[in-house]
């Protein structure tokens, strides 16, 4: 068995993700959120333990460098970073958490892509590392080649205690989002997920601190949940019942028009993505949504809220969803660019799409992943296509010159 975490890896929905390469440092995380869905897909830690793993494993340091000199391969990525796309770090773990406060295993990583100055999106909780001029030295280097989204969910600081074990508070991850925009980092505002009961009481408060802290922009999504959930994972979710005061996992049955993985109704988003974002326009603050609904009001393709002048994907349907929306249409010719990157992988099978059952799986086997993608456009039944995707904001229409269906907006949505 390998000594290293197999790391980086294609982002699971990538026909839907500007940054659909992640990198995972550590095979798991230090900190023990109640709602962390890597958890619960049993990439990390199950029970109690939330803090200084002693099985963690760290990604291969010297091969991942490999990758971006061009010198190794990895299911097509290689392609990914010759083209010099922007990449996610932080997806499955935390990057400046606890385990790499004692392995520095991200820190080899980032003084080196500080050199090369490769485009970066980092996702953490961890603030410790802007304390540690070893770390603060790599963020200068980089400059507005980084981007650093903070990931917080309210500014209650006894419920943050309670429901982000292991985890500084909300008021310690501001001041490290004020010493990253100083440094002339871009940094973002990641409430995600977003938790009724929680994250709706402090929405001025949140905006108005990040927007003192320099943020560039705010990233959200609702809160899902899997009907499919083990003992283990319902242990978790009733402790984050008794912090809400109420059962969250009844509340999204009883609000939820999904059979297994549970997606509140736009009914009960809709007006909270409206204050959000009005909040967002006040405080100067870019609006950025990752969740399937109202995904049109989202600043850009890219939600996770990196700036315009990175190099991320534009070959996603977000795009097309974007596209549409300002011209009333759209082809999928106008998403083909970046999307061609993706012939170049390995099949949709082998870079871990979910393709359901036996047959399923035969059908694609020899499928690339832009071959799937464009399955996908031309196949409105699906459940990931552009038209069920989005909720119906996208619908189909007539095939163009070259076969594809040509998608309409349905200005209704909103």
């Amino acid at each position: 068995m390998s000594e290293f975490y197999e790391s980086p890896r294609w982002m699971y929905k990538y026909q839907n993700c500007s940054l659909p390469v992640v990198l995972d440092t550590y095979s798991k995380c230090s900190y023990g959120c109640l709602y962390c869905l890597s958890r619960f897909q049993h990439a990390n830690n199950w029970g109690d333990e939330t803090i200084y793993e002693r099985d963690v494993k760290p990604f291969d340091v010297n091969f991942i460098k490999g990758l971006f000199k061009g010198e190794n391969k990895r299911f097509g990525i290689e392609n990914w970073l010759r083209a010099k796309k922007a990449v996610q770090w932080g997806g499955l773990s935390d990057p400046f958490d606890e385990n790499e406060r004692r392995i520095g295993a991200s820190l080899r990583l980032l003084e080196f892509l500080s050199e090369i100055r490769y485009p970066l999106s980092i996702s953490t909780k961890g603030t410790w590392v802007f304390d540690d001029e070893r770390y603060l030295n790599a963020f200068r280097a980089y400059g507005n080649c980084l981007h650093i989204k903070f990931s917080i969910v309210t500014t209650d600081e006894q419920a943050a205690s309670r429901i982000e074990c292991g985890v500084p508070s909300p008021a310690e991850r501001i001041r490290a989002m004020a010493i990253a925009s100083k440094l002339g980092v871009y940094t973002t505002l990641r409430l995600r997920p977003f938790i009724i009961g929680l994250s709706d009481l402090c929405m001025p408060d949140l905006v108005t601190a990040a927007a003192k802290a320099g943020a560039y922009s705010l990233s959200t999504e609702f809160l899902c949940i899997d009907r499919r959930m083990c003992c283990s994972t319902r242990k978790l979710f009733n402790a984050l019942s008794k912090v809400l005061g109420y059962d969250i996992v009844e509340f999204y049955k009883k609000n939820s028009k999904g059979d297994t993985y549970m997606r509140l109704n736009s009914e009960i988003k809709a007006p909270i993505f409206l204050r959000l974002k009005s909040l967002c326009d006040s405080a100067g603050i870019k609006f950025y949504n990752s969740d399937l609904d109202f995904r049109e009001l989202t600043e850009t393709c890219c939600c996770c809220g990196a700036p315009d002048c990175f190099n991320y994907s534009t070959g996603t349907l977000v795009q097309a969803l974007k596209l549409a929306q300002q011209n009333g249409c759209v082809h999928f010719s106008q998403i083909y660019g970046d999307l061609s990157i993706l012939k170049m992988g390995l099949s949709c099978q082998a870079c871990d799409v979910n393709l359901g059952h036996t047959i399923r799986k035969r059908k694609f086997v020899n499928f690339s992943l832009f071959d799937y993608v464009r399955y996908l456009w031309n196949t409105p039944e699906e459940t990931h296509s552009p038209k069920n995707e989005f909720r119906d904001a996208l619908l189909p229409g007539e095939k163009d010159h070259n076969g594809d269906l040509v998608y309409y907006f349905n200005k209704k949505i909103i």
